[in-house]
């Protein structure tokens, strides 16, 4: 009974954490959730969640917890197309790309960064919009792989796993692309990140230690 009465309550909040948003519009804040939007009409949300993550705590590899979010998250419409256990402001993070199609055409990604602790956690995601014509990068890159003679359709009349146009290598040859831009932003957003100091010493939620494998 005691130790409850004097166990000591943290004090991390969404002032706990910052990173640089100076290029973009500030939109406001509540329920704590900080929103802002990019030049390109992108939407970044900073969340902070006061209780302990809803996280396997026995996962022992990436590829573990990357099947625990893929069966809570996706299904028909949507897809994961990036998992990875990145090291934020020396912290392990979870990051992960989803891919949903949004109507009446074209696809929306949606990205987040995990960064949990035992007694509460913080996210970041954005959601990035396909706008005007859609469907280039994928037809070019169709194109491409079919010129040069790379497998691209199976016997079956699936895509191969060779071909997956979200790649990460993709993006220099199309930064406008939605993915493009949500990578190119939380690389921004990683490298300029800072937690304070008092929260970064609270108990961290256990993960995994190795690096997550790309889906395709």
């Amino acid at each position: 009974m005691f130790s409850r009465l004097f166990k000591r309550k943290s004090k991390a909040s969404l002032d706990s954490i910052r990173f640089d948003a100076s290029r973009h519009r500030y939109a406001g804040e509540g329920d704590g959730q900080r929103t802002w939007f990019t030049p390109e009409g992108d939407g970044i949300g900073l969340f902070f969640f006061p209780e302990p993550p809803d996280l396997p705590a026995q996962a022992r590899t990436a590829a573990e917890l990357q099947e625990f979010y893929r069966g809570r998250i996706c299904n028909e419409q949507v897809r994961m197309v990036e998992f990875r256990l990145p090291q934020v402001a020396d912290l392990t993070g979870i990051w992960m790309v989803l891919k949903i199609p949004s109507k009446p055409h074209g696809m929306t990604y949606i990205g987040s960064l995990t960064l949990p602790f035992a007694a509460f956690s913080f996210v970041i995601k954005m959601q990035c919009e396909e706008h005007g014509i859609t469907g280039v990068r994928e037809a070019a890159l169709f194109l491409k792989a079919g010129h040069q003679g790379k497998p691209i359709v199976d016997a079956d009349g699936k895509f191969t796993e060779e071909w997956n146009p979200d790649d990460e290598c993709h993006d220099a040859g199309f930064p406008d692309h939605p993915v493009s831009r949500l990578r190119r932003e939380f690389a921004h957003i990683r490298a300029t990140l800072h937690i304070e100091e008092n929260t970064r010493h609270e108990k961290r939620f256990a993960l995994p230690t190795e690096a997550g494998q790309r889906c395709v």
